[in-house]
């Protein structure tokens, strides 16, 4: 027996759509966006000189200890230039950290672990490394986010360094 495909009358079906081409009479452009300058010009004025250099001369004074703990606050490494930048460029998350570990120092004890658990991960993790550099914790943070904040909030409830962390945000104009 010889078999046959059978041949039917229909269109062969097309799995790909047709492709649209545009109309003659309309080009086709395309615009790049436009490139902002990431160096766009600054104008530097005598009063952001005078306020570079004051910041300089309150770094500068500050002692070994104050002036770490500002570094630890803000982030950066303890020199004078990268504590100058950090202090005036004013980025929004710059020392939030700080102004996490002070809710958490002055929270209920009921509700402590709660408020670092909420704030997140990373920011929970710089909190313990902020109160690690306040001596108030060891460095080695437990695995289980549950478990860190929990040891967090014990460890800052007692009190210790919190007037002197409060006075660094303060002074760094962090408290919103």
């Amino acid at each position: 027996m010889n078999f046959e495909p059978v041949r039917t009358a229909q269109p062969p079906v097309r799995l790909l759509p047709t492709p649209v081409e545009p109309p003659a009479s309309t080009p086709v452009t395309r615009r790049t966006p436009a490139r902002k300058n990431p160096r766009a010009a600054v104008s530097i004025t005598p009063a952001t000189v005078g306020r570079v250099l004051e910041q300089a001369a309150e770094i500068e004074a500050m002692d070994e200890g104050e002036r770490a703990l500002v570094a630890a606050v803000l982030g950066v490494r303890d020199d004078v230039p990268d504590l100058i930048a950090a202090a005036l460029s004013g980025a929004k998350s710059t020392g939030q950290h700080a102004v996490d570990l002070l809710a958490v120092m002055g929270a209920d004890p009921a509700e402590a672990g709660v408020i670092a658990m909420q704030a997140g991960r990373a920011r929970m993790r710089a909190m313990w490394r902020l109160a690690h550099r306040l001596g108030l914790i060891g460095q080695d943070v437990p695995a289980s986010d549950a478990k860190a904040a929990i040891a967090l909030a014990k460890a800052v409830q007692d009190g210790r360094g919190r007037d002197r962390l409060a006075e660094v945000v303060r002074g760094l104009g962090l408290a919103r």
